[in-house]
């Protein structure tokens, strides 16, 4: 057995077995095709015809075709160029038979392995890669990994895949700030210098190539950002200000301070906080930091003029994560000059309590108030006045704040508590006062004035409330003198009450004569009263005696009840009735109720009388009028109808026949 790539020597059989080495082909081999691979023998070809056949993958199974066999001297051969990453080797089984079928031979096995060649260049597992590193990064921090593949043979030089860097952009601060290692593709940081603020993105080109770099090769990107420290330390934009603010403002913001900050916007790195490091010992300001990162001074405690007239605060700003390194912080300066405020004068005590007898005399002295004014700058004088005093029963001298007595106490007074009575005195200075004088005269009663209250801020506020004012006759010491329960109505309110009067007598005598009229007007009977039965009473009055309820109501059903064959037509439509309301609870519901239900039995179809022909019976057993049925069978209108045999049918049809008989008007 021979084959073109062994050492061209026939191989023998040893005891009528025959083996085959292994068969190494090129992928990929050029030239014309078929190609010859291997010749096999058998030492039975020199005594008797022999045939060679073969089977397996490439021969009989798919790839089939791929390689076949001459029968005659059993030299194989392939059809088209193998491809090692497709298939690295192929197994054939080799059969010798004589010319009866036999196998002269045992089958072997023809093993073709495929060699490899370089055909395929590495391929990169990402087009573009990401990678992150902090800025200020030293030199040797690993931080992301290039990979590539190749599908050549993993342990040949055709698929050792080498790495390197072919570009940087931008070259700042130097050309080589990163390393590949071109065996794994790890990516270092390789020279000092990474900075955000300078270069916050870097683009590299990557080159793979195979045969350990010098074969075949492909290109990827790289794309570096840096991430932001907190290398920078916020800067005051001014660093110092002065402002004004009014003494006794509390919750009210005295300046906005900014800053700016190399970090990245919206980072850790760059959000601040602000601290006093300075002059705020009674803790009566605070810092905040607004939505633009903006520190706010705000007043949380009255600032007092006549304690001091001016505060130097210094404030300290610094990030919401330290700083990388060390760095001097950024301060700034606020001066606050407090501005006088006129303040009400102040008791001391606030509260004062003295023991008085209830038969202490009129116009003796009760006890003395004193109020001091906290402007010490602005020379005024405090003056005094009755706040509360519910008993009227003391006076006040407006200089000196002495209390005397007006009227008499009553220990027994609804005003006096537990034997205490509690009297309110105001203490004004000269600019608290503001005077409401009357421009005309009005009618004594209680008046709801607005008054619009505006300060001297910068911009201006203002309010608007309500003052109640009492317009009274009013005793020396400003007290309202008392007033009959009459006097507390003005002369248009006595004028409107009179004319209600006068409305209401005058209503009630046009129903007396309303009332008069109607019980002099006779109303003549419809039957005459000798007619009438006994069990039926009438009146000629529009009410009558609770007796008139007790009469028999079967006599007005006798005449249909004594007689079974006569069938009423009157009977009631197959319609849904309406839903009348039901009595309400409420009695000033009442009237709706009467109004709501007689709507509703006007436009009800189901509620009698029926629109259908009547039959009418007599009146009773013994009567002497027939029956009036013959209407049932009547065409003729009432004006064809003659009415004057109603004469006949006895007193009891009398006004019938007047009506409608031919007889007076």
């Amino acid at each position: 057995m021979r084959s073109q790539h062994s050492s061209g020597s026939s191989l023998r059989r040893k005891k009528r077995e025959w083996t085959i080495p292994t068969i190494n082909f090129p992928e990929n081999e050029r030239g014309e095709y078929p190609k010859f691979v291997i010749q096999i023998k058998s030492s039975w070809q020199k005594e008797i015809p022999v045939q060679y056949f073969i089977k397996g993958p490439g021969a009989d199974e798919p790839p089939l075709g791929l390689f076949t066999i001459r029968k005659e001297d059993g030299s194989i051969y392939v059809h088209s160029p193998l491809d090692r990453e497709q298939k690295d080797s192929y197994k054939l089984i080799a059969v010798a038979k004589d010319s009866d079928g036999k196998n002269v031979e045992q089958p072997v096995d023809i093993m073709i392995k495929v060699i490899d060649q370089n055909d395929n260049k590495p391929e990169f597992t990402s087009s573009t890669f990401y990678g992150y590193v902090a800025e200020g990064a030293t030199p040797g921090t690993s931080f992301m990994n290039i990979t590539a593949t190749d599908k050549d043979q993993k342990d040949s030089l055709n698929g050792i895949i080498r790495y390197s860097i072919l570009s940087q952009e931008p070259e700042l601060p130097s050309r080589n700030m990163f390393t590949i290692s071109s065996q794994t593709g790890l990516i270092t940081v390789q020279s000092t210098g990474l900075d955000r603020e300078l270069v916050n993105k870097y683009t590299l080109t990557i080159r793979a190539a195979d045969l350990e770099g010098a074969g075949l090769f492909a290109e990827a990107t790289a794309i570096i950002t840096i991430t932001d420290t907190n290398d920078n330390a916020p800067q005051f934009e001014t660093k110092e200000v002065t402002v004004e603010v009014r003494e006794n403002e509390i919750d009210y913001d005295v300046t906005s301070l900014s800053v700016t900050d190399k970090d990245e916007p919206n980072s850790p790195s760059w959000k601040a906080n602000y601290s006093i490091v300075f002059g705020n010992e009674r803790q009566q300001f605070a810092m905040e930091t607004d939505l633009h990162n903006n520190g706010v001074l705000k007043l949380v405690k009255r600032l007092d003029y006549e304690k001091s007239k001016q505060h130097r605060v210094i404030i300290e700003v610094r990030n919401q994560i330290p700083l990388t390194s060390t760095m001097p912080l950024s301060s700034a300066t606020v001066i606050i000059n407090v501005l006088d405020v006129n303040e009400a004068p102040i008791f001391d005590p606030e509260t004062k309590v003295d023991k008085k007898s209830e038969n202490l005399p009129v116009g003796s002295t009760v006890t003395s108030c004193s109020a001091k004014d906290p402007d010490n700058a602005q020379d005024q004088i405090v003056r005094y006045r009755m706040g509360s005093d519910p008993a009227k029963w003391f006076e006040i001298e407006s200089d000196t704040g002495i209390i005397k007595l007006v009227s008499k106490m009553d220990r027994e007074s609804p005003y006096v508590e537990n034997s205490i009575y509690t009297a309110t005195i105001l203490a004004y200075d000269d600019d608290d006062v503001v005077m409401l004088l009357l421009k005309k005269v009005v009618e004594p009663g209680i008046y709801e004035v607005p008054l619009k209250v505006t300060d001297s801020g910068k911009p201006q506020l203002s309010q608007v409330t309500g003052l109640q004012v009492q317009v009274c006759d009013c005793h020396d010491n400003g007290a309202c003198k008392e007033r009959i329960a009459a006097a507390a109505f003005g002369i248009s309110s006595i004028l409107a009450i009179l004319g209600a009067i006068l409305a209401l007598l005058l209503l009630v005598l046009l129903l007396l004569l309303f009332v008069k009229r109607r019980r002099n007007v006779k109303k003549e009977p419809l039957l005459p009263e000798e007619d009438v039965r006994d069990n039926i009473y009438y009146y000629d009055e529009e009410g009558g005696g609770e007796e008139d309820q007790d009469y028999d109501l079967s006599q007005l059903h006798r005449g249909l009840d004594a007689r079974p064959e006569v069938v009423r037509n009157d009977v009631a439509p197959l319609l849904l009735a309406p839903q009348y309301r039901p009595r309400p609870a409420n009695p000033d519901e009442i009237g709706n109720f009467i109004d709501e239900n007689l709507k509703t039995a006007d436009n009800d179809p189901t509620a009698p009388p029926y629109d259908s022909l009547l039959v009418f019976d007599y009146e009773g057993g013994g009567s002497e009028a027939e029956s009036l049925s013959s209407v049932n069978s009547s065409t003729n209108s009432d004006l064809d109808q003659d009415y004057d045999h109603l004469n006949d049918w006895g007193p009891r049809f009398k006004k019938l026949a007047e009506m409608y008989g031919g007889g007076e008007e």
